[in-house]
């Protein structure tokens, strides 16, 4: 099963390095990251490390910024699929991240997370930390790198603007 998160989470910034801009320095993709599941701060920051570096191989710079979790925007979720939204837009220049404790019952019930690519405003990213930490018990790997290739595959969907499952 680690293999698996690491070949998807590899495959995925393959597959938006097309996205990548000129100069990644001056274009990095802006990433508002909420950690709202009480991850240990060291455990959040080796992640969003591995992130930027999985995307950086696929010459796709990341600025990363902790917001209060406080922030409306890691409250508000637009499940609006209109082909419309799957546009780049001006006015939702972020991707937000949020790992929260858990989803409520019977809601994508074996995903480690998911995204939501036509996005307007509010959450991109959602990542289910419990089930995140279940699965590295499991596989023997470190909580931080799984929740690592977790957020990069995610982040993948938002930034291809597909919904599609690997």
């Amino acid at each position: 099963m680690k293999n698996w998160f690491q070949i998807s989470a590899l495959a995925m910034a393959g597959a938006v390095s097309s996205l990548a801009a000129p100069d990644p320095a001056k274009s990095a993709r802006c990433v508002h990251r909420y950690n709202l599941a009480g991850v240990a701060p060291s455990t959040a920051e080796n992640a969003t490390k591995q992130v930027t570096r999985i995307f950086g191989k696929a010459g796709i710079a990341i600025r990363w910024e902790q917001l209060p979790t406080g922030s409306p925007e890691a409250h508000e979720l637009d499940l609006n699929d209109s082909a419309a939204n799957l546009l780049p837009s001006d006015e939702h220049p972020c991707l937000v991240v949020k790992i929260t404790q858990e989803l409520p019952p019977g809601v994508y019930p074996r995903a480690l997370g998911f995204a939501v690519p036509g996005a307007r405003f509010g959450i991109d990213v959602e990542l289910v930390y419990r089930r995140i930490k279940s699965q590295a018990d499991t596989d023997g790997s470190g909580v931080d790198v799984v929740l690592a290739y977790a957020m990069a595959h995610e982040i993948g969907h938002v930034l291809l603007r597909s919904s599609v499952i690997l």
